[in-house]
């Protein structure tokens, strides 16, 4: 009576919040891949029974309408769904994962995910529903239910947690390595330009490496035309006595393997092709803020290392358009005490910069010398290399969310970055006083806060906006920009700072009869 129950129950659930393409629901017969492992999916979402002596596992689960298809294949097949114990959610796809609130809720069964998987998986399932998840997975962790071990193997890609299983299987005395596939299909998800995804090409190409090197004998997946179940399951029906298992496929898995590796590539070239910009691309479908690989080139002010951040108050209309977005003098929000100091500065102009100190932000790029910018991808860093004053780089962490709470007060502060498409936006805080922000003095104190955002818009142009947030120095926050131009063959020099030197060549003439020597 309670299977019966069971059954009605699922047939009154509304249909999930997520509408299935047409057909992915119709039945497929379910039966026996090897040992005991069975196929209980539809024609097209793939789902597979493990069962044992102390109850089954189900691996991959559906949309909730996909789930009367399930329960009917599994009884089909002599077994009961509620003796489900464990249910593999393999990855938060709507087709693998809207049902899992609803198979939890007729069979009990214990609920397992990878580990990176959880936050996205929360976010499927109909509305009001909590998405269960009892147990989390990381790569090589393993699940046992009676004499069957299944062993989690992280492919990320498809999904940032997507993972397969591994187990073995016997037939006729031989013993087989199987494994159940989670998807390397990437060819209908966002390859470049994926803000929640930065790292998904690379995560791909080294799920297609590992998947290649794995020992598989026999294999399903999430669909069943990524591994040939019609044909396979006909010559399965028509299996005589003696004959091998159609779904022992070797050759057919490496061929699977370097089939998708292909697919992903063309579509990653596509739309490296349709993103429109003429600006240089990684590998892994990134803007390139630096050179290509064995290209020398660096980054210059547009206007030469006599740039500003500022405009004069006495710029013509034809220089001030050049830059509409970019304040002159008077239109900056500076504190009483901070202008003052400013108008020092301009007129002794005694830089710090000049004098063998580093100088973090925009003043970074005012020199006639360049600057080069490197991505590290490995360590998740990018560095900011200068060569005039003090010879000095910058830091940018790309793998930290939050600043240190801690921060020592230093020149160039505490950086961190992210990509908002293809613009790379750098938060600086942490910042010490004893630089000034541009050539003509710019003051700022402790609390400043720099956001910086850099977009290459070609192969040859970056722009460079600023915005300032220094409640210390101004009265709001205030913000600015420049264009910086990229000139092949040059790279970086040995230059020799003398410490503590007048510069009186490079600054503003004879300095002699400067009223102070000493960095306002």
């Amino acid at each position: 009576m309670r299977k019966v129950l069971i059954l009605v129950a699922i047939v009154l659930v509304p249909v999930g919040a997520v509408a299935q393409p047409a057909g992915w629901n119709d039945p497929f017969p379910p039966h026996q891949v090897m040992d005991n492992l069975y196929y209980v999916g539809t024609s097209m979402l793939g789902s597979f029974l493990i069962t044992t002596d102390e109850g089954h596992i189900l691996v991959n689960g559906g949309y909730e309408t996909t789930v009367p298809v399930i329960q009917a294949g599994v009884e089909e097949l002599g077994f009961d769904f509620e003796d489900v114990e464990i249910f593999i959610s393999v990855h938060a796809h709507p087709d693998h994962a809207e049902a899992d609130a609803l198979i939890k809720e007729l069979t009990g069964a214990q609920v397992v995910t990878s580990r990176l998987e959880a936050p996205d998986l929360r976010t499927y399932g109909p509305e009001g529903t909590e998405h269960p998840i009892d147990r989390m997975l990381d790569d090589g962790d393993t699940i046992t239910l009676g004499d069957t071990t299944l062993t989690a193997i992280l492919m990320p890609g498809h999904t940032k947690g997507c993972t397969a299983f591994s187990l073995e299987l016997e037939e006729n005395g031989e013993t087989y390595s199987a494994l159940i596939e989670c998807s390397l299909n990437g060819q209908f998800v966002q390859l470049v330009g994926n803000d929640a995804y930065p790292n998904i090409v690379e995560d791909f190409r080294a799920t297609y490496d590992r998947s290649r090197a794995l020992p598989v004998d026999l294999w399903v997946s999430s669909h069943g035309v990524f591994y040939g179940l019609d044909e396979k399951y006909e010559r399965l029906a028509a299996r005589g006595p003696g004959d091998p298992n159609p779904f022992v496929d070797p050759e057919g898995y490496i061929a699977h393997v370097d089939e998708y590796r292909g697919t992903f590539e063309a579509s990653l070239e596509r739309q490296l092709s349709e993103a429109g910009t003429g600006a240089p691309r990684l590998p892994n479908g990134r803007i390139n803020l630096g050179g290509e690989s064995g290209e020398d080139g660096l980054w210059f002010p547009f206007n030469g290392g006599g740039e500003r951040v500022v405009n004069p108050n006495d710029i013509d209309e034809a220089a001030a358009a050049q830059f509409p977005d970019r304040p002159a003098v008077d239109q900056i929000p500076f504190q009483p005490w901070a202008r003052q100091i400013y108008d020092v500065r301009v007129a002794d102009r005694m830089e710090p910069h000049t004098r063998c100190k580093p100088s973090p932000g925009p003043r970074q790029f005012l020199t006639p010398y360049g600057v080069e910018i490197l991505e590290v991808p490995d360590q998740e860093r990018i560095f900011i290399f200068d060569v005039g004053g003090p010879h000095t780089y910058r830091i940018i962490y790309m793998d930290v969310q939050e600043h240190p709470a801690d921060l020592a007060p230093s020149y160039y502060g505490h950086s961190i970055g992210r990509w908002d498409g293809d613009t790379l936006v750098v938060d600086t805080v942490g910042f010490n006083e004893r630089f000034w922000m541009d050539r003509t003095g710019l003051p700022h104190t402790e609390e400043l806060r720099m956001v910086e955002r850099f977009t290459r818009t070609d192969a040859d142009t970056m722009t460079y906006e600023l915005i300032v947030d220094d409640p210390g120095a101004y009265t709001d926050v205030w913000t600015t920009s420049m264009l910086f131009a990229w000139t092949p063959e040059t790279s970086l020099f040995e230059y020799v700072c003398q410490d503590n030197n007048m510069a009186p060549v490079l600054m503003s003439g004879d300095t002699r009869d400067a009223p102070s020597r000493i960095v306002p």
